[in-house]
C-alpha cells in the first residue's frame, strides 16, 4: 500500500507537460507584388502556427497581415521597414517582452521576444541571416503555389527556463 501511495504522490506532484506548439519562420520578400502578399497570407493561414517570425517585413505586408490575421494573432510586435530590414513576431500567446537588437556586421536587426506559453516563459529570436559568400539567391516564379517558401516546425514543449527558439535563414 505504501508503494502505491508513493507512486500516486509522485504522479500528482509532476507538473503536466505543456501542449506542443508550432512555430514558423517566413520571409515575406520586401519586393513581393500584391498577389504574392495574399498568397503568403494564405500559406500562414493554412499552416496555423502558434508563433510566427516575419522577415523583410514591409508596411504593406504588416497592414495586410493585421487586417486578415490580426484576430488569429492577437499578440504582435511588428516593426516594418523599407527594404530587407523589417522584422516581426506574431503569436497566439501573450508576448511579455520584445526587443530589437543589432546584428553585426549587417543592418538586419533581429527581434527577441519572451512568450507566455502554457504557463511558461519561452524566449524566441527571429533573425534574417546573411547568405554564405558566393551564394546567389534563387527565386522560383510559382514557389508560393506549390508550397511555402519557408519551413514550419512542430516543436517539443518548452523547457521550464532557458530554452530558445531561433528562426533564421541564410538563403537557399
Amino acid at each position: 500500500m505504501t508503494n502505491h501511495l508513493l507512486a500516486l504522490l509522485l504522479l500528482a506532484a509532476t507538473p503536466p507537460s505543456p501542449a506542443p506548439y508550432k512555430s514558423m519562420a517566413y520571409n515575406v520578400l520586401y519586393d513581393a507584388p500584391p498577389e504574392d502578399v495574399e498568397k503568403s497570407l494564405d500559406v500562414i493561414e493554412r499552416e496555423k502556427p502558434d508563433l510566427l517570425c516575419l522577415r523583410e517585413l514591409t508596411a504593406g505586408f504588416a497592414k495586410a497581415f493585421r487586417k486578415r490575421l490580426g484576430k488569429e494573432f492577437p499578440h504582435t510586435a511588428l516593426e516594418p521597414q523599407k527594404g530587407t530590414w523589417g522584422v516581426g513576431i506574431a503569436s497566439r500567446h501573450p508576448l511579455l517582452r520584445t526587443e530589437r537588437f543589432p546584428q553585426r556586421p549587417h543592418r538586419m536587426p533581429p527581434m527577441e521576444a519572451d512568450v507566455r506559453l502554457c504557463g511558461r516563459r519561452l524566449k524566441v529570436v527571429c533573425a534574417h541571416l546573411l547568405m554564405a559568400p558566393g551564394r546567389t539567391p534563387v527565386r522560383e516564379p510559382k514557389a508560393l503555389e506549390r508550397s511555402p517558401h519557408e519551413k514550419t516546425m512542430t516543436n517539443a514543449p518548452p523547457a521550464p527556463t532557458g530554452r530558445r527558439i531561433a528562426h533564421g535563414s541564410a538563403g537557399p
